[in-house]
Parts: C-alpha cells; structure tokens; sequence
C-alpha cells in the first residue's frame, strides 16, 4: 500500500502550489484544513488541528510531510505574537514530534526572508542553503525570529 504525503498550508501560495505539482506527478498526498473548504476545493482532505498531535496520529500514517503552514503577522501587539508563536512554533513542534515518532521525514517550507540578506547589496550573490542567517536584519520582527529559531531546530 502506497501512504499518501501530508500537506500542511495548503491554502497558502506555496502549499497550493506544491499540491498541484505533487497533483500533476501522481504523488499521493492528503491536506489537513482547520475549517471545511469549498464544494470546488480540487484535492483531498482531512479536518483538524495540527497543533494538536492527536490529531495527526488518528489521521495517519503518512509517508511523509511537507509542513507549509505558518501565519504572518507584521506587528508586535503580544496577542499577535501568542498567535504567531502558536501557529509556527508550536504547530511545527508538534509536527516534528510526530514524524520523529512515526519514523518519517518532514520537508519544512519557510520563507526567504530569514536567509542571504547580504546577497541584497550584491546583486551577484546568490543566497544559498549555506548563507548567514539574517538575524540582525530581522531583528524585533517576531515572525522571521520565529522562522529562524525553527530552522536551526
């Protein structure tokens, strides 16, 4: 029996885009939603929460995860940061966790706002999976902290 792939956030730019690639390559993949999404909604789908881990170890198992979620807030109100904090820290804990247990991989989506900052002044710099983290740069904007802290995980 072949496992479907999970697919967080993907009614986000990237998730979307990512499940119509793994759509048109035959993958099999499930997407986990928090709220029912239109009659017209083209992929498979499970309700749930995934800060929730009961809520990935009933819907399983999967052959992997492609985790794409993550909310974007450009403020530093606290109650924006708990959300934040709650939706991109905790969530990808959680999804970690699982997938340790469950023995599969995650592939995690962040942005491109975390890395190669330098490569801005540079128009010849190419930003790379090795380049410096952006750590000065973002400094005070809670939501790259967040990226940052969960990619050095």
């Amino acid at each position: 029996m072949v496992l479907p792939y999970l697919v967080t956030g993907a009614t986000g730019f990237l998730g979307r885009t990512l499940c119509e690639e793994l759509h048109h390559s035959g993958v099999p993949f499930v997407i986990i939603l928090r709220q029912p999404p239109p009659a017209t909604f083209p992929f498979p789908f499970i309700l749930g929460d995934i800060t929730e881990r009961h809520c990935l170890t009933s819907s399983g198992p999967f052959e992997g995860i492609f985790h794409a979620a993550g909310l974007v807030r450009h403020s530093q109100a606290a109650d924006a940061v708990a959300a934040m904090h709650k939706s991109n820290v905790l969530c990808t804990n959680a999804i970690c966790e699982y997938a340790a247990s469950a023995r599969i991989r995650v592939v995690y989506i962040s942005t491109s706002g975390v890395v190669g900052c330098q490569a801005l002044s540079d128009s010849t710099s190419l930003a790379t999976e090795s380049s410096p983290y952006c750590s000065k740069t973002v400094a005070g904007m809670p939501y790259y902290e967040q990226k940052i802290y969960l990619e050095e995980l």
